[in-house]
């Protein structure tokens, strides 16, 4: 814990991906197939459209994107180029389904992909309105959110602050859709294709998105303004009432909130995956939905197992679901939601990310679980230094490949100098035989002195060349009567 300014608490927090983790933006940056995408050699490569210009024409490329003549498609143009040559990345992933690819979100400044420091402030406030619906009669309220956390003016979460999570790289990640339908009567749980939901899995109905992996970690600065919370209640200044936060949630505002924090999303993690093991305990019907099953038991595991007073899982981003996104304070249980006007189940979906194992099996899991893990004073100094540690070696290594680069260069220019220079022939001269030859007399023609042992000190006219200044270097081919050299014919200058 860090005290700013006596204003400001500040903790670091790790954050370690638990499953696919997507955020993506605006539609249009999502990767498209056939202009932004092609899957080649096992792989997905993320095409480089300045790097196509220089090897394919624009006109080309432009039927390809227009797909005027369908014949011509930039797979096709692409054709039998090196597909690194005009990628920028690519992904171990080999044949996405569906037309596109959802984009994570990446910072503009690093270019890093990101978890925004407003996506964790939300899920958490979600998980707020879950703890202060119990603390108070909620269910009279007609804006919840609004009752339970307080508006634009008295939110509790505007003394709050989350930096935002970059990590080092994504992963490509295929989703399918767990659906509950109708069997004469019975809701049973089955896959969703298309606008059809049954017990036989197609991966060709499936979503690719790229995501943060799991294992990947980061850290993240959370911030409690405990100076603005005093001033709040114990000013000489009197607040407006507008700007007072919910009565109900003013004890734990002013009595650390940042040391119960964990526990409280802990716990309601806890909660959440409880009814959630019970949903699909329920509904699960064959080994695909068994995966999901058995990793949302080890989700609860893990969840069990922390130290709740300085770690909890979060859960937020694609795929969370209606009950995560609005807090989980609805239901008690998630086989028994109720039903639509028009006679469906309500909320009887669940987007589950799933690849193949090593044994060929696939694994399904849940999306968009995340671990805080508050860090000590002592752990973020050993993490600060080796950070700086890295830096250096970093910089170390670039300033290595500097010189190295340098230093390949030197020796470059230094060997094509050295094979400017000629070189003697030690052997019997023969016709049309080609050596090494200086001019010592411009002219038309040149004459030149053979490096040829036996005749260095001769000189011999140069048919073939235009006149050349003295000292050219160059190849000659000796032309030969009776066995002697009676001049040489210029070949290319050295």
């Amino acid at each position: 814990m860090k005290d700013i300014d006596k204003s400001t608490i500040t903790n670091t927090f790790e954050v370690e991906i638990l499953t696919p983790t997507h955020i993506g933006g605006a539609g249009e940056n999502h990767w498209q197939k056939g202009i932004d995408f092609i899957a080649k050699d096992s792989k997905t490569w993320i095409l480089d459209f300045n790097k196509l210009c220089k090897v394919i024409p624009v006109d080309k490329i432009t039927l390809a994107f227009t797909r005027a003549d369908r014949n011509i498609t930039i797979e096709s143009l692409i054709g039998n180029l090196n597909i690194e040559s005009v990628s920028n990345k690519n992904f171990n992933f080999p044949n996405p389904s569906g037309s596109e690819l959802k984009r994570h979100i990446f910072n503009g400044m690093n270019g890093k992909p990101y978890i925004p420091g407003s996506s964790i402030k939300g899920a958490i406030a979600s998980v707020l309105m879950n703890h202060f619906s119990k603390k108070t009669d909620f269910e009279k309220f007609r804006d919840p959110n609004t009752k339970l956390l307080g508006g634009a003016d008295n939110s509790i979460m505007r003394y709050f602050q989350f930096t935002d999570v970059c990590f080092e790289g994504t992963v490509l990640k295929n989703t399918k859709i767990f659906n509950l339908h109708n069997n004469s009567g019975d809701w049973i749980g089955g896959w969703k294709h298309n606008r059809e939901t049954n017990q036989n899995f197609n991966s060709e109905f499936t979503t690719t998105y790229e995501s943060l992996a799991p294992k990947d970690k980061s850290t993240m600065m959370l911030s409690f303004k405990m100076k603005a919370i005093e001033q709040l209640y114990f000013s000489q200044n009197k607040t407006p009432e507008k700007n007072i936060p919910p009565s109900h949630t003013k004890s734990w505002l002013i009595n650390k909130p940042m040391a119960e924090l964990c526990s409280i999303i802990n716990k309601h993690t806890l909660s959440f995956l409880d009814k959630e093991i019970k949903f699909y305990l329920k509904y699960k019907f064959d080994d695909n939905s068994e995966s999901a099953y058995e990793e949302l038991l080890k989700l609860k595991e893990e969840a069990n197992n922390l130290d709740s007073s300085k770690s909890c899982i979060l859960r937020l981003a694609a795929g969370s679901g209606f009950h995560s996104i609005t807090g989980d304070w609805q239901y008690e249980d998630y086989v028994n939601t109720g039903v639509h006007g028009n006679g469906k189940r309500k909320y009887k979906s669940r987007k589950l990310a799933f690849q193949t194992d090593s044994k060929g099996s696939r694994v399904f899991q849940p999306m968009g679980f995340i671990k805080l893990t508050l860090l000590d004073e002592e752990t973020k100094l050993k993490r600060q230094q080796a950070e700086t540690l890295k830096k250096e070696r970093d910089a170390q290594d670039a300033v290595e490949k500097v010189r190295a680069e340098a230093e390949r260069l030197e020796n470059q220019r230094i060997a094509k100098e050295e094979a400017k220079k000629p070189k003697m022939y030690d052997g019997l001269p023969t016709k049309n035989l080609e050596v090494d030859a200086e001019v010592i007399e411009s002219g038309k023609p040149n004459k030149v002195k053979i490096f040829v042992k036996g005749y260095e000190e001769k000189k011999f006219e140069m048919v073939d060349s235009a006149s050349q200044p003295k000292g050219f270097i160059c190849r000659v081919s000796l032309v030969m009567e009776k066995g002697r050299i009676v001049r040489v014919s210029f070949k290319v200058p050295k």
